[in-house]
């Protein structure tokens, strides 16, 4: 109505609509709607005076706060000279007209029907309606509850279920993130876990070489402390064993292992020989000494006679290294 008829921004318009058992009022300021009436039960069957409408358009002016009317429209059932009049009567500055729909072909319709046309506003307004909207000429009104228009969704979501989504999805990208910082420190951890255990086996192969060169001078210190034990005079024992350096150095195919105490006065000596008649001369070159035992075995793909000789001083060896007492 309000395009139709180009309503001022300020104007109170009022749309009076007849049924044949019902009215509706619904009051416009400008081209947005200020109070819609409630539905009243008189209409053009069951109405004895149209006094009535006046008092009713009063009232409902009154409840949305509309000091005046400066338009007002009718359309529906009735729209004779008595309805108009009464109202001029009522209302004598409001321009009062009838509801004409000029861009509807109404060339088909019969004399009768295209008179009163306006008896079809209800239905051809919501055709109308519907047809701008799905132009997107027009937003209409909704009535129909929020509540319900929620339910009719694909996924029924309120505004804070929206929220919970984005709630949602903030904390999985957030713990999302996170695991990924983990798994990043992690990995640096790994690899310095690798490091230190590379630097710990290069610590290890490190020690073994320090236990390696221990156990010799462990070796060298008990050689001593035999030496040390089985004589009184370190003299003596010095010049054995230059005489054994000397024997050891003029033959390549012989070697020392180790020596032990084997008593008060005896010593044992071990060693190897490539040559097993070089063991008898060893042993004949040795002043008190016995040859305990020989065995043969090989080492690296060759043969080699281990053997073991006792120093004592209480012994001495003739040439064929035959046991005698001195």
């Amino acid at each position: 109505a309000s395009r139709k008829f180009n309503f001022a921004l300020s104007d109170y318009t009022l749309i009076l609509y007849i049924g044949k058992e019902y009215s509706r009022m619904i009051f416009l300021m400008g081209d947005q709607v200020k109070h819609i009436g409630p539905m009243l039960n008189i209409g053009k069957h069951n109405i004895d005076s149209f006094d009535i409408y006046a008092s009713k358009i009063m009232l409902e002016m009154e409840n949305g706060d509309i000091s005046n009317l400066d338009n007002i429209v009718i359309c529906g059932e009735d729209w004779g000279d008595y309805l108009p009049q009464s109202l001029r009567e009522t209302f004598p500055r409001a321009r009062i007209t009838g509801m004409d729909f000029d861009d509807i072909d109404t060339s088909l319709l019969d004399r009768e029907i295209e008179e009163n046309i306006s008896a079809f506003a209800v239905p051809i307004a919501a055709a109308v309606e519907y047809t701008k909207e799905l132009n997107k000429e027009y937003t209409g009104i909704n009535l129909i509850p929020s509540m319900l228009i929620e339910r009719q969704k694909t996924f029924p979501l309120a505004w804070h279920g929206y929220i919970a989504i984005l709630a949602l999805f903030g904390v999985t990208l957030f713990i999302t993130l996170s695991i990924m910082n983990k798994i990043a420190d992690l990995n640096k951890l790994d690899a310095q876990i690798a490091v230190l255990t590379e630097q710990q086996r290069q610590y290890k192969a490190i020690l073994d070489e320090i236990s390696a060169f221990d156990s010799k001078v462990k070796g060298f210190d008990e050689t001593q402390t035999v030496l040390d034990s089985v004589t009184k005079d370190a003299s003596v024992w010095q010049a054995k064993l230059s005489s054994v350096a000397g024997f050891l150095e003029q033959r390549n195919s012989m070697w020392l292992t180790g020596m032990s105490v084997a008593g008060p006065g005896k010593v044992d000596i071990f060693g190897i020989s490539k040559s097993r008649p070089l063991i008898s001369e060893f042993t004949q070159f040795l002043d008190g000494a016995i040859l305990r035992g020989v065995t043969s075995e090989k080492i690296a793909d060759e043969r080699v006679f281990k053997f073991s000789i006792q120093m004592s001083d209480s012994l001495k060896t003739v040439t064929d290294g035959t046991e005698v007492k001195k």
